[in-house]
């Protein structure tokens, strides 16, 4: 398990998470700030999600390394 890549999982998180906590700011004039929170959450739950894929993806492959 230590060669888990989770690096891209976790800067997509990470940018939905700064988008949240910048949305009340109103640093995006074009955008109001349910449409940033929106966007968050879609960047968050995405980053999630490859970050699960990564990790099932390599169970599966460990467990049929192990039946060869």
């Amino acid at each position: 398990m230590n060669n888990l890549d989770f690096n891209i999982p976790v800067v997509i998180f990470i940018t939905g998470a700064v988008l949240f906590l910048v949305a009340p700011l109103g640093l995006l004039p074009m955008l109001n700030t349910n449409q940033v929170y929106i966007t968050a959450l879609l960047f968050e739950s995405i980053g999630v999600t490859v970050a699960l894929l990564v990790f099932y993806r390599d169970k599966i492959t460990a467990m049929y390394i192990e039946e060869i």
